[in-house]
């Protein structure tokens, strides 16, 4: 019944929650998502849903997936990650009509002693996580949206145009645009500062 999710890019995303009978966390059909650094814990009708393991092959590497088994893959692990606080749903008076409960937040960064701290990969992960605090903040990159520590809070300033994040504003902006609108590249950071020309729309 609720989505919930919190993602940086394609990568280092908390999926906890969700209380879909079939598939609470992520569900796939005809779909091979690529899932990297990611959270996927707490969700009510299993961690990854496949409608069938021929049409759909995800590809998970260095995230922890609840399950009995790590799920295969490199850097994989299966342990709670320990949030501070979970999510969880309220019945609102009426425990017999699950339809009006309410969903109470939760606080999804990771104590101190996660199994996901400093657990990620380094490539291709994002370069701040959720909060726009610096990561890695550590010896190494966190799994889920959360980067545990102290690290500072990365400025970041709206340029329009400025789409890659190498720092630089040239034609390289405008070569990851097109790849990413014809080539099935990555998605760009920020859709708004991709529409160079204030349209309204990417084109």
């Amino acid at each position: 019944r609720r989505q919930r999710q919190m993602c940086i890019r394609d990568r280092n995303c908390t999926i906890s929650g969700n209380s879909a009978v079939f598939g609470g966390g992520v569900f796939c059909y005809n779909s091979s998502p690529v899932i990297t650094n990611c959270i996927v814990w707490d969700n009510l009708g299993g961690s990854i849903y496949l409608i069938s393991e021929r049409s759909s092959n995800p590809k998970v590497s260095f995230s922890c997936i609840e399950g009995e088994q790590p799920w295969p893959g490199e850097g994989n692990i299966n342990s709670d990650p320990l949030f501070v606080q979970p999510g969880h749903w309220h019945d609102n008076g009426t425990p017999d009509n699950p339809w009006d409960d309410i969903w109470i937040e939760g606080d999804y960064h990771l104590k101190p002693g996660s199994p996901c701290i400093d657990s990620g990969t380094s490539q291709g992960a994002p370069s701040f996580d959720i909060e726009g605090n610096s990561r890695p903040c550590g010896e190494g990159v966190d799994m889920g949206a959360y980067e545990a520590g102290n690290c500072f809070v990365t400025a970041v300033s709206f340029l329009r145009g400025y789409i890659n994040s190498d720092r630089k504003l040239n034609i390289a902006d405008a070569i990851f645009v097109l790849q990413y609108l014809l080539a099935g590249g990555e998605a760009p950071r920020c859709l708004k500062a991709a529409d160079s020309n204030d349209s309204g729309s990417l084109e």
